[in-house]
């Protein structure tokens, strides 16, 4: 049912007691042999009939309904939620079969802000039609370490069904296991490219990001209504100059910065 186009498809004929027999393919094509293969050069939904004949005239037929797709597989990280102790947090994750074959297989990465993995596997079918969503729980906790500040808790999907999927952009989401106001580290850092602002709030909000250059000129306001827990801005750094770049977070009456490079 999954291949890349054009795509063979082998049918069996398993009648008993006929002698002659007419197959046809939904795609204009025909056939009198007994079992065939057929190439198929567009995707869609077919309906395959199988007509047989005794050698006395009587006939029997059977429709078959194939769906012919290019195979995505594509899990999609929704949310994650953690179970919180007084020295460790469980993490557990919301995902999505949003891709067209079933999911056998998808193997996840959990971990702190100090980036430390712990790598679980999960087994059974999450197919792509309803429901095709699962809540995974991680056997594993992550332990809070006192003398380190623990702001975040991240899950990663590595591999579905044994290979990297076909959409990475879903493939992380993290959750805050802090209510203080915390500025993350910006990343990547050194970029190029986008780069990534996250901030924890105890409270919905306004907050405005400035961003200043080494001379202290401003290059960039970001004003926005933050909520309550972690928030991500996506930032182009595609107009600034090379060079490092200092970050002022503002809520409320708080203020908190972090450094970074444009390369």
């Amino acid at each position: 049912q999954y291949g890349a186009l054009p795509l063979t498809v082998n049918f069996h004929n398993q009648s008993s007691g006929a002698l002659n027999y007419l197959w046809s393919f939904s795609d204009g094509g025909h056939s009198t042999l007994d079992s065939l293969s057929h190439v198929y050069q567009n995707p869609g939904v077919y309906y395959i009939k199988l007509l047989s004949e005794s050698k006395f005239g009587c006939k029997d037929s059977l429709t078959e309904k194939l769906q012919i797709d290019e195979p995505i597989l594509d899990v999609d990280d929704s949310m994650v939620w953690v179970i919180q102790q007084p020295n460790s947090v469980q993490p557990y994750v919301l995902l999505y079969n949003k891709g067209n074959i079933d999911v056998h297989l998808i193997q996840l990465s959990a971990y702190l802000d100090d980036g430390n993995p712990v790598m679980e596997t999960w087994t059974g079918t999450l197919t792509p039609t309803s429901p095709n969503w699962m809540y995974y729980k991680f056997n594993s906790s992550l332990e809070i370490v006192s003398n380190k500040n623990h702001n975040i808790i991240c899950v990663d999907v590595l591999l579905v069904n044994g290979s990297v999927d076909d959409n990475v952009l879903n493939n992380h989401s993290c959750t805050a296991i802090t209510s203080n106001f915390t500025l993350l580290d910006p990343f990547p850092n050194p970029t190029n490219g986008d780069i990534y602002f996250l901030f924890i709030l105890p409270q919905e909000g306004s907050i405005t990001l400035d961003i200043y250059d080494m001379i202290g000129r401003k290059v960039k306001v970001i004003s926005e209504n933050g909520l309550k827990g972690l928030n991500q801005i996506t930032y182009s750094t595609l107009g600034l100059n090379k060079g490092n770049y200092y970050l002022q977070l503002n809520y409320n009456d708080k203020v908190l910065g972090k450094m970074f490079m444009k390369d």
